[in-house]
């Protein structure tokens, strides 16, 4: 029976060993990809969009293109939330424009991407457009933070970051269609009250003009 016990009490210690491990390991892990990605991105400057059609330089493919943001009523998200969709111009046709995807997994392109404002500092997803620099090259980058809800809207989370660069891949690809690629996501260790505020402390992105400092 002595024996018995002895081995469950060294089970559980070794459980709780295993999991502080993975947690540090997780939390170095993710502390060093944010870092590594900030010290990538340099010269931002906000595309800044107001709801309907916003003509827009795309640095990172250098074109002048435009994004539409669109407001939807959705009866289960409070304030509903924006859509964006993003166009430029055809290079194989000047008179038409061309849906610039965002490349998901397993190729599953997604034509638009949404965001949940809820009150705006608290938002629980938030998506941004930038034009700046990657790794020393003109780019367009769309962040996009989403933070998991746990006890409503005004507790705290961990947030998931993904960061996006806008691309016109050369090989096979005789459309020269432009992509809106994945460059990196992470879970954040700590956890945010909003999305933006995730963004702000874990890639240094500006916080919006009118959020209250």
């Amino acid at each position: 029976m002595i024996v018995a016990h002895v081995g469950k009490i060294f089970a559980r210690i070794s459980l709780v060993l295993l999991l502080t491990a993975i947690s540090s390991v997780h939390s170095w892990s993710a502390e060093s990809v944010a870092k590594k990605l900030a010290a990538r991105i340099s010269n931002l400057t906000e595309i800044k969009l107001r709801s309907g059609v916003n003509d827009v330089e795309l640095a990172g493919i250098g074109v002048e293109g435009k994004i539409i943001k669109a407001i939807v009523e959705d009866v289960t998200i409070p304030n509903g939330h924006d859509t964006y969709l993003v166009m430029r111009p055809s290079p194989l046709d000047k008179q038409r424009w061309d849906l610039v995807p965002i490349a998901g997994d397993l190729g599953r392109d997604q034509d638009v991407i949404e965001d949940e404002p809820h009150t705006g500092e608290d938002a629980v997803k938030t998506v941004r457009f930038f034009n700046g620099s990657l790794d020393g090259r003109p780019a367009t980058l769309m962040f996009v933070a989403h933070r998991r809800l746990i006890e409503g809207y005004g507790s705290p989370g961990p947030t998931r970051i993904s960061v996006y660069d806008f691309e016109t891949p050369k090989e096979d690809n005789a459309r020269q269609q432009s992509f809106i690629v994945k460059l990196q996501t992470f879970l954040t260790i700590g956890r945010y009250g909003g999305a933006d505020y995730a963004l702000w402390k874990e890639l240094s992105i500006p916080l919006p003009e009118d959020f209250q400092h």
